[in-house]
């Protein structure tokens, strides 16, 4: 053997041996639709987070979002459909229904604390409309979960997390861009916490 093809080959036995301290796992289902939907999750000492993919009829794969591995944060993915706004810390109950994915809306803390107030999502089932409250008990709507907690006060890398409502199409607008709401027709209801 000479010696490129010796260094070839040591440098692809080193990357192998390295490369089993550290593991991917992929997971995926179908959606509704029959689009695949996956994630990779790294494993090992390095692990830092886990990336959301959709792949479509063409097995393209289209990016997500990352989410944090650590535990230290909850992502809240938003979806649509039509005009209809949905969000979910399971980027699968989204893709599962049959909605189009967004983006990561924002993160949200796992337990509360000094300074941080419960987000629940609700439903109201006469106009089908899912939103964010801070009501345990979504203002007289049905409650369908805590989502996790945000912070009270404003403060550094905290960004306001705002509520707007829609009456001719009944839906609430969850996002972090104020502007967003109001050039697109919505009424805002108030800042629900502030995100991260």
């Amino acid at each position: 053997m000479n010696r490129i093809g010796l260094l070839t080959a040591s440098a692809l036995i080193w990357s192998l041996s390295t490369a089993a301290a550290a593991s991917e796992t992929v997971s995926y289902v179908y959606d509704a639709l029959g689009r695949m939907v996956g994630s990779v999750s790294d494993s090992g000492p390095t692990a830092k987070a886990t990336s959301m993919y959709r792949y479509d009829a063409a097995s393209n794969r289209n990016y997500v979002g990352v989410v944090k591995a650590d535990g230290t944060q909850i992502p809240i993915f938003r979806f649509h459909q039509n005009w209809r706004h949905f969000y979910t810390a399971d980027f699968m109950e989204g893709s599962n229904a049959g909605l189009q994915p967004e983006w990561i809306a924002f993160s949200l803390y796992p337990s509360g604390g000094s300074g941080l107030i419960a987000l629940y999502r609700c439903y109201q089932s006469g106009s089908d409309d899912h939103f964010v409250s801070i009501s345990s008990t979504c203002e007289g709507q049905v409650q369908e979960g805590l989502m996790g907690y945000a912070y009270t006060t404003a403060g550094p890398g905290r960004r306001a997390l705002y509520r707007f409502y829609k009456a001719s199409i009944a839906d609430h607008l969850i996002t972090v861009d104020s502007n967003e709401g109001t050039s697109n027709g919505y009424t805002s209801e108030g800042i629900l916490g502030y995100v991260i």
